[in-house]
């Protein structure tokens, strides 16, 4: 990677970009930032990944003109997520602190790992056997949901998934 971007940051020398207006290079990103949803969302692939590599490019630039090398930045970058703890919640990432979630009644509820005896459920309850206990990603209640069911796939309870699928 280090030889590529030093090929990119070159390139930018060779045609003065380096010294341009960085703001520019800000609306530059955007387009390519715009090709690459236009892919994604026409499942183009290889418009995709043109785009992803056209944005690395960009942003080397805009990096190069500000002074900041980007390898840099993707090493702090990495340092800040390396040890980041969190869950999946319908398909995104969410990070441990963004989980804390201040509920109406002033209660603070962290996401976390739950259990059957969250849920009260017992243990030699038969009729739970083929369950998954959860923290439903919408009401936050613990719940038993059926193992390889849409409502478990995206991390709700059956009413709340009802409710999301309208």
């Amino acid at each position: 990677m280090t030889n590529l971007t030093e090929k990119i940051k070159q390139w930018a020398i060779d045609r003065n970009l380096h010294t341009a207006n960085p703001d520019k290079q800000m609306l530059k990103l955007f387009e390519e930032l715009g090709e690459l949803a236009e892919g994604m969302a026409k499942d183009r692939p290889e418009q995709v990944k043109d785009s992803i590599g056209d944005i690395y490019v960009v942003l080397t630039i805009l990096s190069t003109q500000l002074g900041i090398d980007i390898e840099d930045c993707i090493a702090i970058a990495y340092d800040e997520i390396k040890d980041r703890k969190g869950r999946m919640i319908d398909g995104v990432f969410v990070k441990e602190a963004d989980l804390l979630k201040e509920e109406p009644s002033g209660l603070s509820k962290l996401s976390a790992p739950v259990t059957k005896e969250d849920s009260g459920i017992p243990e030699e309850d038969e009729d739970y056997d083929d369950c998954e206990v959860i923290e439903c990603n919408m009401c936050f209640e613990v719940k038993a949901v059926e193992v390889g069911t849409w409502a478990l796939d995206k991390g709700m309870c059956e009413p709340c998934y009802g409710k999301y699928q309208g």
